[in-house]
């Protein structure tokens, strides 16, 4: 498929490169660009767009290339990596071969991550399978990577989810995305990645996204989380009704701010003018004790 080739709504199998360089024939709202809108600004949004800032080069952080390997393994069955035996990068050999696996396309992980990686999938597939979501076999029973691109009135959408259930068992009712984290994979503590990273917007997004393709009812959207030390574990994660709301207008928002710039032309930064700021209650409370004790002394 050739560049900016995707005129018409629909269900579409590209690449991941492909999709993040926006395939759309003219520039289209992703997850990403949402969150830009509402957690940064829209000179932001419109700096990181692929159509609207062609000079723009994504930064690949080779700290993600286990999460991506465990992704491709565990979504698709694919390994795609070439590993990669030396102990370390330190080597010029092993980085040399690092950046010829860059080049080919492959993901270049050390002997002994391939292997945790293959043992963190192993146990990604065991968790889900005793899990309440009732998923045994994610390649027989759904499709990963598809890519969705619809329509909201004039502005192209398009969303990329991880897996979604089948159509011919049972319907797309329930979409899955898999995250991999250095840390504590407790819904407690993912919580708090949900507003930073824009996951709740994903939630809401995604599932629009595949409503306006398939129709009928908006599919379940779960998030599985898995700590990518041993023994692995996961947690899966749903969000509540009030999330679910307040995700719902905060794309609804989005939508509205790209559409006023697209038709401006003005992609505003921060103000313009002097800003004050006043101390939070968490740093006022921490001075006055801290003066108490300063007092007592």
């Amino acid at each position: 498929m050739s560049d900016k080739a995707i005129s018409q709504p629909g269900i579409y199998r590209i690449s991941e490169d492909v999709y993040h360089s926006d395939p759309c024939k003219v520039p289209s709202v992703s997850r990403g660009v949402i969150c830009n809108l509402i957690n940064s600004t829209p000179a932001h949004a419109k700096f990181y767009h692929p159509q609207l800032n062609p000079d723009y080069v994504s930064e690949e952080k080779k700290t993600f290339d286990m999460g991506t390997a465990a992704h491709s393994l565990f979504l698709e069955g694919i390994d795609c990596c070439t590993v990669i035996d030396a102990p370390d990068w330190r080597s010029k050999d092993a980085k040399t071969a690092r950046e010829e696996a860059y080049l080919s396309g492959k993901t270049p992980l050390l002997k002994h991550q391939h292997s945790d990686v293959v043992q963190m999938v192993s146990a990604a597939y065991a968790q889900l399978q005793a899990s309440e979501i009732g998923i045994k076999d994610l390649l027989a029973e759904g499709d990963s990577e598809l890519t969705y691109i619809w329509q909201e009135d004039e502005t192209f959408c398009r969303v990329r989810p991880d897996w979604i259930s089948h159509k011919q068992i049972g319907g797309r009712k329930l979409i899955l995305d898999y995250k991999t984290v250095g840390e504590s994979a407790d819904p407690n503590a993912f919580i708090r990645k949900v507003f930073s990273m824009g996951y709740d917007i994903q939630h809401s997004f995604y599932r629009q996204g595949v409503k306006a393709i398939e129709g009928g009812d908006s599919p379940r959207f779960l998030f599985m989380v898995q700590e990518n030390f041993a023994p692995y574990l996961c947690s899966f994660i749903g969000l509540d009704s009030m999330t679910i709301q307040i995700a719902s207008e905060k794309v609804k928002y989005g939508l509205s701010v790209w559409n006023q710039c697209m038709e401006s032309g003005e992609w505003p930064a921060y103000p313009k003018r002097v800003c004050y700021v006043e101390t939070p209650s968490w740093a006022l409370a921490q001075w006055e004790q801290k003066s108490l004790l300063v007092g007592t002394e």
